[in-house]
């Protein structure tokens, strides 16, 4: 069984892109085996995810942990907003239940969207979905 890429409002289809920043490997493989109508790119620090960023065309999505080895989450936050903005604006952190206050703080402080582990895979389709349908929106108009 073949998935299908989604239609978006210009009636082209195209997959959307998006990048998952965990250090922990199982998480970005998992994504990437359940999200196969999306093109899903998996890196393990906030080193390699500003380098892929850097390099590529934008990710409709950019799912983050709060915790990596090499930076917080909002740290990385923060340097996608100096470097790119646009992806600034896309990265939803991820996180399980429990989390340091210190963390809860950090996260307090931002608007992104945080997103809890494990997963709910309808909705994270239905999010996709609509960065999708926004990034296309303002690339069309």
């Amino acid at each position: 069984m073949s998935a299908r890429p989604r239609r978006i409002e210009s009636g082209t289809i195209r997959r959307s892109r998006v990048l998952v920043v965990d250090d922990e490997a199982f998480e970005g493989k998992m994504l990437a085996e359940t999200l196969v109508e999306h093109s899903v790119v998996a890196v393990s620090s906030g080193a390699d995810a500003l380098a892929v960023i850097a390099v590529g065309r934008p990710y409709d999505l950019v799912v983050c942990d709060v915790m990596l080895h090499d930076m917080t989450g909002v740290e990385l936050l923060s340097r996608l907003w100096r470097d790119h903005p646009g992806q600034a604006q896309r990265l939803v952190f991820m996180a399980r239940r429990q989390i340091s206050p210190v963390l809860q703080y950090l996260l307090d402080g931002v608007s992104n969207l945080c997103i809890e582990v494990p997963f709910d895979m309808d909705g994270l389709r239905a999010l996709i979905e609509r960065r999708t349908r926004s990034f296309s929106s303002a690339l069309l108009g």
